[in-house]
């Protein structure tokens, strides 16, 4: 089984070593990403949905389902 990439600078779990008032201004950052909507599902849903649509639709046409 292959083990998927893992970037050496994306540092999982940095939250739990953070001290209290680092913890607090990340969420306090998160808050505001939230409100200003930065995790807009449907931006996200829109996204995915472009990357894989053309995949589909090739997927499809080989099968003659269109």
């Amino acid at each position: 089984m292959e083990t998927p990439y893992r970037n050496p600078s994306i540092r999982r779990g940095r939250f739990h070593w953070m001290d209290d008032a680092a913890k607090k201004q990340y969420i306090s950052i998160i808050k505001k990403r939230i409100s200003d909507g930065y995790y807009f599902s449907e931006k996200i849903i829109t996204q995915v949905v472009d990357e894989i649509a053309p995949v589909i639709n090739d997927t499809v046409e080989q099968d003659g389902l269109l």
